[in-house]
């Protein structure tokens, strides 16, 4: 999407207002025409230069001709084409280092869709920024200086949210990985009616996908090399349980944003009021189970900053058709939920608890379930040095802190990785 290069959030709350419309065309036409007037004058500058320069080869072979030349000077033909040549190479230098912007910011994304069983099925994406620079001089002998990555998004969120959130981090580092999937209960997904889709389920299905994807030649994520977990709400007790019973000497931590230890019972109140609510809503409604789930998200200082309606329009503002029923058997899953705190000990990597101070769906007291059994650390650094080490970090913020401090989230986890 051309709006994710400018400062334009790309979308308007509804219904339209004139206060807000107006100064956001404004501010679009204006990037626009500025965009185009730096080409104009770009090219106009290129013209003056070659015409300049043709122009002093031009004076230089006149001032030749009327200079007398003595009978044993060799005679020089090519400083026209010399300096003509050196404007195109100048030109070419310029198109080269464009070209090479816009191939860095253009990592690959390879999607497909994951069979499970006969009635159960996922899409899944690996992000790859690769380019030739990467894969000649490098060889599997060679530790990248970064981690790949395996994200578990909240329970109904969607894959392509977290693809455009680390496209941009993606392009400035060639070799990386991050696999993103939808996991069954979610949009595009299908799954049998008598499936339990808990933690348990989902940490199976994660597990039986990156066994396939070992053997894919075109998509392939290798947990051989050293890989971050990140995981958002419910779906760090997908995480941490795959951790715990996998124990993988590859991973080398995982980051958890308002990461679910355990199903209290305020968690369960909520899901059970989701629930509830989800069973009344007609299927032509989708947009009603958004906006009962979504009073849970935000924080009050965000919302004192930005209007609910705008809030909300920023969080559905990737498409995500999750059906009714996906959201009602999400909503049960996560009520069978296993709980992961007596599993906590066995994970040997690092975990980095990140928590909202005013979140509200999941309270800041499940980052303190994450140090028991495991050494607490005062800095992130001091726990990612390895072993069995947890930090925790607080943040102002609610549940939603991908939206609330995009920049801070994605700054931290960049230094992480």
């Amino acid at each position: 999407h051309s709006y994710e290069e400018t400062d334009v959030d790309g979308f308007l709350p509804m219904p339209l207002e004139g206060s807000k419309l107006i100064p956001s065309m404004q501010k679009t036409v204006s990037q626009y025409l500025e965009l185009v007037r730096l080409a104009e004058s770009s090219k106009k500058a290129a013209n003056e230069a070659e015409q300049s320069a043709s122009e002093n080869a031009a004076n230089e072979k006149l001032k030749q001709k009327q200079r007398p030349k003595p009978p044993d000077a060799p005679t020089n033909h090519g400083s026209a084409k010399k300096v003509k040549s050196t404007t195109k190479s100048a030109k070419k230098s310029i198109k080269g280092q464009i070209a090479d912007k816009l191939k860095k910011k253009d990592p690959i994304a390879y999607e497909s869709e994951f069979q499970y069983d006969e009635d159960t099925s996922f899409p899944y994406a690996i992000l790859e920024n690769s380019s030739d620079e990467s894969t000649s001089g490098s060889s599997d002998s060679q530790q990248s200086p970064w981690c790949n990555l395996i994200v578990c998004q909240d329970v109904f969120d969607t894959y392509e949210r977290f693809k455009i959130f680390f496209l941009p981090m993606l392009s400035r580092y060639t070799g990386m990985k991050i696999l993103l999937w939808n996991y069954p209960g979610q949009a595009f997904t299908s799954f049998s009616e008598d499936s339990n889709l808990n933690n348990k389920y989902h940490a199976d299905c994660l597990s039986k996908l990156l066994d396939h994807l070992k053997e894919n030649e075109k998509g392939r994520f290798d947990l051989d090399q050293r890989f971050f977990f990140l995981a958002h709400g419910s779906g760090a007790a997908i995480a941490t349980y795959f951790a715990a019973t996998q124990r993988l000497t590859s991973l080398k931590g995982i980051v958890l944003v308002n990461g679910l230890s355990h199903v209290d019972s305020h968690y369960a109140s909520v899901f059970h009021d989701c629930r509830n609510v989800f069973s009344c809503s007609p299927e032509s409604r989708p947009d009603l189970p958004v906006y009962f789930y979504a009073r849970f998200l935000f924080s009050p200082s965000y919302l004192s900053k930005t209007s609910s309606s705008l809030a909300l329009n920023v969080y559905t503002a990737v498409h995500n058709p999750i059906t009714l029923n996906g959201r009602k058997r999400l909503c049960q899953g996560v009520l069978n939920h296993v709980d992961t705190r007596p599993l906590l000990k066995d994970i040997g990597s690092p975990i980095i608890s990140i928590h909202g101070e005013n979140a509200t769906l999941v309270r800041a007291i499940h980052s303190s379930e994450f140090l028991k059994g495991r050494r607490s650390c005062p800095t992130i650094p001091q726990a990612l040095r390895g072993g069995n080490r947890t930090a925790i970090l607080m943040m102002k913020g609610g549940h939603e802190l991908f939206q609330e401090k995009k920049y801070h989230i994605s700054l931290l986890i960049e230094q992480i990785l």
